[in-house]
């Protein structure tokens, strides 16, 4: 739900500053449901804020936000923001004002102030691999070097699309907030270096919608060289993902779906647990569990059938049914016991 619910924050931001008062308590809403789900999307209410306080100095006509009804329902608004309240009061405040301690202190040292020992980040290697990799996978999974050269265009074509905006003076305020917004957003992710895929999910809309915007621009100034791009990145990624289908390789798509198929098959019917058993392992059992739901599986968390999946390079189990090379597979069944009084 994360990237679903970044996209209407942008949206309600949009309405909001283009004078619909009522979409800032929706705003705030989405906030404070976002921040059920990850920590780190306390940085769209600080965006929020940061531009009405702007607003509010330049005494724009869309910060008058202080009557009665607005407020009201702004409070009303933050109704998602209970559960954690009621959880941070019975174990220390650790989600709510210690977490905004440690943001702010964060925030210092990553401007050189250090007042207290800062948590240690990941290298800049490993971190500008870890991005790379993670847009690699959304853009173009085939090839490090074209997706490292799309990030590079992407990049150059927003800075220089908002400098002929600026240059113009045609750069409308959703320009602002969308530009303003992601800035924010990739600059805190950049500056803590965090090598998680859970920050990512907030990330992923405004990924999209850079390159889109790439995209528009070139077919607006350069029509040929963008048609060519978006026709040659859609053939190239549509031909490997069919290559990569049909591939019988060790590990491939093909094979997943042939063990997946035969999970299903052995199940008979009845349901069944699905289990990574190497944790240290590469393997992503969801990627199993969705393609055995596909092909009909019945899964269920408290079934007493497990079927478990060893990654073959780590771990040879006993008594496997299933091997490809890649992965075994074993099938455990709990046995029900009956207490006679």
């Amino acid at each position: 739900p994360i990237p679903l619910l970044s996209i209407l924050f942008i949206l309600a931001f949009f309405r909001f500053v283009k004078g619909k008062t009522i979409y800032f308590p929706v705003a705030i809403f989405i906030c404070a449901l976002l921040y059920n789900f990850e920590l780190a999307t306390v940085l769209f209410p600080i965006i929020l804020f940061m531009f009405l306080f702007y607003g509010i100095w330049k005494k724009k006509k869309w910060a008058k936000i202080f009557n009665k009804r607005t407020i009201f329902l702004s409070v009303a608004a933050l109704t998602p923001m209970i559960p954690i309240l009621i959880y941070d009061f019975k174990n220390g405040f650790f989600q709510t004002i210690k977490f905004a301690g440690w943001l702010f202190f964060q925030a210092l040292g990553s401007v050189g102030i250090k007042i207290i020992p800062q948590d240690p980040h990941p290298s800049w290697e490993s971190f500008i691999t870890f991005f790379l990799y993670e847009f690699r996978r959304i853009f173009f999974y085939r090839s490090e070097d074209v997706s490292s050269l799309i990030l590079v265009t992407v990049i150059v074509l927003n800075i220089l699309l908002f400098y002929k905006l600026y240059k113009t003076k045609g750069l409308k305020i959703n320009y602002v907030i969308f530009y303003f917004t992601s800035f924010v957003l990739f600059g805190g992710f950049i500056s803590q270096r965090e090598s998680s895929g859970a920050y990512l999910t907030m990330l992923f809309p405004y990924f999209v919608i850079l390159v889109s915007v790439s995209l528009l621009a070139l077919k607006k100034y350069q029509r040929k060289v963008g048609y060519l791009i978006i026709i040659v990145v859609s053939v190239l990624n549509s031909y490997f993902l069919l290559k990569e289908y049909r591939s019988t390789e060790v590990g491939g798509l093909k094979k997943l779906i042939q063990a997946s198929e035969f999970i299903v098959n052995d199940s008979g019917g009845e349901r069944f647990q699905l289990e990574r058993k190497n944790f240290k392992s590469n393997i992503d059992i969801n990627h199993y569990r969705y393609l055995v739901w596909w092909k009909g599986g019945k899964l269920d968390a408290n079934s007493r059938i497990e079927y478990g999946i060893y990654n073959a390079t780590e771990w040879k189990p006993e008594n496997y049914i299933y091997e490809d090379g890649a992965i075994y597979i074993t099938k455990t069944e709990k046995k029900t016991i009956v207490l006679i009084k």
